[in-house]
């Protein structure tokens, strides 16, 4: 996890919280290397593992999220928009 955490700078990966942080896999099942997982914060792992309903204000931070320069960042955040896109923000 050093290097997942490394590379995203001690953060998560889709809000920048600092808090809770873990290791989630994009491809469940998949490699467990850091190309294959995206450092998660307490609140954006359980929601994105756990397929529940979602906090659509939380997720705003998907708007930065989605140009991420790390592919299995961009994929996440790609999932996740699908399943807010009720927000009028998330059409954009």
């Amino acid at each position: 996890m050093n290097e997942l955490t490394e590379r995203a700078g001690g953060a998560c990966e889709l809000c920048g919280s600092e808090s809770g942080l873990e290791a989630v896999s994009v491809d469940v099942g998949g490699p467990q290397d850091p190309a294959n997982r995206v450092l998660a914060c307490g609140a954006c792992g359980p929601e994105i593992e756990s397929g529940a309903s979602l906090e659509g204000a939380h997720w705003y931070c998907l708007q930065e999220a989605v140009w991420s320069a790390v592919p299995a960042v961009q994929v996440v955040a790609y999932r996740m928009l699908h399943r807010v896109q009720g927000q009028s923000w998330a059409t954009d």
